[in-house]
């Protein structure tokens, strides 16, 4: 977790606060209201002082409030503050080897690793993934799986926006650069709206999570999808999935 000057200035109930209402606004795609955090995520005060602390949170950049609405959401600075209090993240034993096993259960010996897993965690997660797989800095293949999956998240009911996103993916050129750019040494990064360096991915989030063999190869698999995304799950099945393909793919080259 990488704490910033800002955040330390957080009281603990700004933190929940804030933390609540991006959760809130994950599920539910729309402004959220003081009454629905004190009712819904126990913040042990009035409504009004949650308001308070809410038009506190937007003065710092924190919240963002649409013209049309009394509620708050999320601004990028918000999401980064959620995303960073989930770290250190680690998935729970059962969970993890309930992934591997259905993951398992759809793998064959004629499979290619790196297609399956990218169509593999569209369909769990419900979103948009691109993966690369590299020998020795030279590119082998690019994949991309689920790319209509863009269409069920509201963000994307403009169509213009969603074309751009939809030409971006389907640029062989454009999914390597991105897998590459973002591999830093660190098995998984997150990149969350202006965070990232393409104008096509600035009001979505790229999770990508990479691996690397002793003979070479390495590669990446990612997640492209609103900034309104379920960081967790998108961990949990990045994480899980890459550090199979590790092992599938040591066990294969032997």
């Amino acid at each position: 977790m990488q704490i910033r000057s800002d955040d330390m200035q957080l009281s603990e109930r700004k933190k929940l606060i804030l933390n609540a209402i991006v959760s809130e606004y994950i599920e539910t795609a729309e402004p959220v209201s003081s009454v629905t955090i004190v009712n819904k995520y126990n913040a042990g005060c009035s409504s009004a002082t949650v308001r308070n602390e809410m038009a506190e949170l937007e003065d710092m950049g924190y919240l963002d409030k649409p013209h049309t609405s009394a509620g708050r959401m999320p601004s990028g600075r918000g999401y980064r503050f959620y995303v960073d209090s989930l770290f250190p993240y680690k998935t729970s034993e059962s969970a993890g080897a309930k992934l591997r096993r259905a993951f398992l259960s759809q793998l064959s010996e004629a499979d290619d690793v790196i297609e399956k897993a990218s169509e593999f965690i569209s369909r769990f997660t419900n979103y948009t993934v691109i993966a690369s797989d590299s020998f020795e800095n030279m590119p082998r293949r690019v994949y991309t799986g689920g790319v209509v999956n863009i269409f069920n998240h509201p963000e994307y009911k403009n169509l213009e926006k969603a074309r751009r996103l939809i030409s971006f993916i389907d640029s062989r050129e454009s999914i390597y650069r991105v897998i590459s750019d973002m591999d830093g040494g660190e098995h998984l990064r997150i990149l969350i709206g202006d965070e990232n360096t393409y104008d096509d991915l600035k009001d979505c989030s790229v999770v990508i999570s990479h691996y690397h063999d002793a003979r070479g190869r390495r590669g990446g698999l990612g997640i492209i999808g609103p900034t309104r995304m379920h960081y967790a799950q998108v961990v949990d099945s990045l994480a899980t999935v890459t550090e199979m393909i590790e092992k599938l793919i040591t066990e294969k080259e032997r």
